[in-house]
């Protein structure tokens, strides 16, 4: 019987974590967290280890605040009809994918990785097959959008020293990020050069929720498709939304 309610008051303190943090999107610190839930810290300290280790929390960049981490999203994803949202951007994505007549998706950032976690595809008969998950940001126009406000110390601790290549157009290393980051800042928009797939060229744009960088938002088009003329439709395509997006998540 003791067991039981210690193993209960362990499942309460789960779940008080879960709502604090959804409380507070800006995170909170371990000492913070600890006196929300009057939990001494060496009983709080297990518990939130082994939720950040499954992805439910998560350490934001400087290791200092813990927020709602990628799994408590997904598992969230069950009830996103009610959010607004995933409601506002796949209203927005389907009025880009019927301009551009092309693949769009939506991503947010998940470590040095991004995750796409919307897509609709174009009519076209030749398309991006692509489906919801993850890839490496340095190497995506979401990703790099997604990155395109982080320091160069921020970079560092998040991505790896020397990058994975997918094609032979994909960057070897921050130094080679850095400029196309710098580039993303003034113009706008990121790009996908054939990085993760010789055959797909991608543009895309970082969106702003609530002060900071929250989705990115982007087209994928096969390589002999991308003209000048439909590259400068995309942007067109891609402006307007950002900006209807960000009216609505300020």
């Amino acid at each position: 019987m003791e067991q039981d309610v210690k193993q209960h008051r362990a499942t309460q303190r789960v779940l008080a974590v879960l709502e604090q943090l959804t409380a507070h999107p800006e995170g909170l610190t371990f000492t913070e967290l600890c006196h929300a839930l009057d939990a001494p810290k060496s009983s709080l300290s297990p518990i939130l280890h082994t939720m950040a280790g499954s992805g439910f929390i998560a350490l934001d960049e400087h290791g200092a605040r813990y927020r709602v981490g990628i799994k408590t999203y997904v598992a969230g994803r069950a009830y996103d009809r009610t959010d607004s949202d995933m409601r506002l951007l796949r209203e927005v994505v389907r009025g880009v994918v019927d301009a551009c007549d092309e693949t769009a998706q939506v991503g947010i950032l998940d470590g040095a990785s991004v995750l796409y976690i919307l897509r609709i595809d174009s009519s076209q008969p030749v398309r991006l097959k692509s489906e919801v998950g993850t890839l490496p940001a340095y190497c995506t126009a979401i990703g790099k959008a997604l990155l395109s406000e982080k320091a160069r110390p921020d970079l560092e601790a998040l991505l790896p020293q020397r990058f994975e290549r997918f094609t032979d157009a994909t960057l070897r290393s921050i130094d080679e990020l850095e400029p196309e980051l710098e580039a993303i800042r003034r113009t706008g928009f990121a790009y996908d050069r054939r990085e993760t797939d010789d055959a797909i060229t991608c543009v895309a744009t970082p969106v702003h929720a609530r002060g900071s960088v929250g989705y990115g938002l982007g087209v994928s088009v096969p390589a002999y498709r991308f003209t000048p003329e439909k590259e400068l439709l995309i942007k067109q395509t891609l402006s307007s939304a950002r900006a209807e997006l960000e009216r609505a998540l300020s």
